[in-house]
């Protein structure tokens, strides 16, 4: 398959830009920004349209990428020969993968032509396209393989197994039916039931060890009720016995009934005699005690100082009036002679005479209130001897201590008087009591009193006993009832329990074992597919050696070419490389980047040989070289200079030092 030439109409940002391809070496160099990268993204696109993602990163997402800087139609044509025919792509690109648009044209008959579909690429070369990048298609960014996602289209293309796509779909639907088993993460069908199957087990647990209780609750309510039935038994015995003496209990209860009136017609007695001590065998009306009690009251109330205030003597009414007319006579006489002295002395003796109409008066009230003082006084002192011949008669109040005055003795009698009264009542009442019974029952009153019946208070102690135990019983058993309905629930459920147990246990050996084949087949299929790739690893190796040499060979005997011995190189099933040196294996990651690169570029190559064979398509290059020195890009375009003797090459760069 070779190309032969193409026209951009716009893509990303070239433009009505046209490219013819020669046979073997074509060599495209222009600067950067010029549009390198994309017109080989061009050319990829021309063969298997544009690749659709929601990223936002854009070298991940080709076609917000690639979308023209300019607008206008998107796209353009590729013209190509398979070997037996020669053809024109023309593709359209829209913002979606709906609105592009393929047509294929022969190229000799102008004629529209269905050999290939849209899907041109894949029917071309076998191949998809991501392993169309991983092989023919050489970016700046060379990087060997690895991983399912980078080799398995190259992988399918080598086993000659299509597209493996049977081998993929069997792949996927057994890691998602695996999944749907166990995670790493721990969750998944398994783990979900192994986390059902613990709870349930410490619900059985907990079931079972609620039927245990029941049953020894059970067992203990059987017991208590036996014995519940056997001290009724003995109570009803004991209350049987207790009937024959029924006569005796109830004279003897009679006879402390009589007892018991006796001695309280006694403390009656005693009551009113404690009562009648205290007030010495007086006994004063309630009038006559609220009486004195008034009169106490108006003691405290007329208390006064025991001298009473003496009036103003009457000398100094005389001598005020004496001068005053003095002086008014005087202002008189002198008027004649001294007009100024009526002025001064006939006020001043009208002062005087004011002052003696004063004191004349302030005389008189001073009079009068002492002698309503000395009344009053007098009646106060008769009241005193009176309330003191009433506490006299009460000699054991006056000497009571606690009594600070005397109201506190009048309120101490006044309450005494309510004790007696109180007590007299309850002495009648006790008599009244003591003789009604003595009426009912004569015989109890003169008699022997009836011997004490030992035997039937035994009989009484016991029986109290004993139906103190019916009722520790009782509420044991009600206690144990309690109980069992508290574990009722539990214990009710062991048997579903135990089936849900059984049920979980035969979910997940079923769910183990699905698991367990499952793995087995993926196993059984990576192992088959590994062992159909492997066949072809000989020739791989063969030809990647073959160009590890091709870059030698002018520098034998050199640093270069010990560095790339061929025989320390081995190409792995997964499309790894690893370098052996001084007996340790390891990837070829340990070169530098220039020598990745060339280890990359000639297992791009030997991958190309095994894939295509007789049907070779052209290699794109899109400046793979930045990163080699001058030693290694002169090998790289040696190697180059060789390939292109049989195959048709486009190589771009920016820099003329890298052709």
């Amino acid at each position: 398959m070779k190309l032969i030439e193409c026209y951009v109409e716009n893509f990303g940002k070239l433009s009505r830009y046209a490219h013819r391809f020669e046979g073997g070496m074509n060599t495209l160099l222009q600067d950067n920004g010029w549009g390198k990268t994309t017109f080989a993204s061009f050319i990829k696109a021309m063969l298997y349209g544009l690749s659709t993602s929601r990223s936002q990163d854009l070298t991940l997402n080709e076609r917000s990428r690639l979308n023209p800087w300019q607008g206008g139609t998107w796209g353009g044509t590729l013209t190509f020969t398979d070997g037996e025919g020669t053809y024109r792509i023309e593709r359209t690109f829209g913002t979606k993968e709906s609105q592009d648009t393929f047509h294929l044209f022969d190229a000799l008959t102008g004629l529209p032509s269905d050999k290939y579909s849209s899907n041109l690429g894949e029917e071309l070369f076998g191949i998809d396209a991501a392993g169309y990048e991983r092989s023919t298609f050489i970016s700046e960014r060379i990087t060997t393989p690895g991983g399912d996602k980078d080799y398995t289209g190259i992988q399918a293309k080598l086993v000659d197994l299509g597209d493996l796509a049977d081998y993929e779909i069997a792949v996927k639907q057994l890691n998602r039916r695996r999944q749907h088993y166990y995670l790493q993460s721990g969750n998944g069908a398994i783990t979900e039931v192994e986390q059902k199957l613990s709870l349930k087990r410490r619900e059985h647990t907990e079931c079972e060890e609620a039927l245990r209780k029941t049953n020894e609750l059970n067992r203990t309510a059987h017991a208590l009720d036996s014995k519940r039935q056997e001290l009724e038994a003995t109570a009803l015995r004991l209350e049987r016995e207790a009937e024959a003496s029924v006569t005796l209990r109830e004279t003897r209860a009679l006879e402390a009934h009589k007892e018991a009136l006796e001695e309280n017609c006694r403390k009656a007695r005693e009551q009113v005699s404690s009562c009648r001590a205290y007030l010495s065998g007086m006994t004063p009306s309630v009038r006559e005690v609220e009486e004195q009690m008034r009169v106490w009251r108006y003691l405290q109330e007329e208390k006064r100082e025991d001298v009473c205030a003496k009036p103003l003597s009457l000398i100094f009414p005389v001598l005020c009036t004496v001068f005053g007319l003095l002086l008014v006579v005087l202002g008189i006489v002198f008027a004649t002679s001294m007009p100024v002295a009526p002025l001064l002395l006939v006020p001043l003796g009208a002062l005087l005479f004011g002052a003696a109409v004063i004191l004349s008066f302030m005389r008189t009230r001073a009079l009068q209130t002492m002698k309503s003082q000395q009344a009053r006084r007098a009646e106060y002192e008769r009241h005193e001897r009176e309330l003191n011949g009433f506490l006299e008669d009460y000699p054991i109040v006056r000497a009571d201590d606690t009594l600070a005055d005397r109201g506190e003795m009048l309120w101490a009698i006044r309450t005494k008087l309510d004790d007696l009264r109180r007590a007299q009542e309850h002495e009648q009442e006790a008599n009244a009591a003591l003789a009604a019974f003595r009426t009912s029952h004569p015989a109890l009153f003169g008699a022997a009193p009836q011997p004490e019946d030992e035997e039937g208070a035994r009989r009484a102690e016991i029986l109290v006993g004993v139906r103190g135990e019916i009722e520790q019983i009782r509420q044991q058993r009600m206690a144990c009832e309690r109980d069992i309905a508290r574990y009722a629930a539990a214990a009710g459920n062991y048997s579903a329990c135990q089936q849900e147990i059984a049920s979980l246990e035969g979910k997940l050996a079923t769910y183990k074992k699905s698991l367990y084949i499952i793995q087995t087949t993926q196993q059984l299929l990576t192992n088959a597919k590994t062992n159909l790739t492997t066949r072809y690893l000989t020739d791989i190796q063969s030809h990647f050696r073959h160009y590890m040499q091709l870059l030698t060979v002018e520098d034998k005997g050199t640093i270069f070419s010990d560095e790339y011995e061929t025989e320390a190189f081995t190409v792995t099933a997964d499309f790894q490389v690893n370098i052996t040196k001084f007996g340790v294996t390891r990837p070829a990651t340990y070169l530098s980047r220039g020598g990745r690169d060339l280890v990359a570029l000639c297992l791009r190559f030997s991958i190309c040989d095994a894939l295509f064979r007789d049907r070779k398509p052209p290699l794109i290059l899109d400046d793979p070289f930045i990163n080699l020195d001058d030693d290694k890009t002169a090998a790289a375009m040696r190697l180059l200079g060789e390939i292109a003797k049989e195959r048709q090459i486009l190589y771009i760069c920016c820099h003329s030092s890298r052709m």
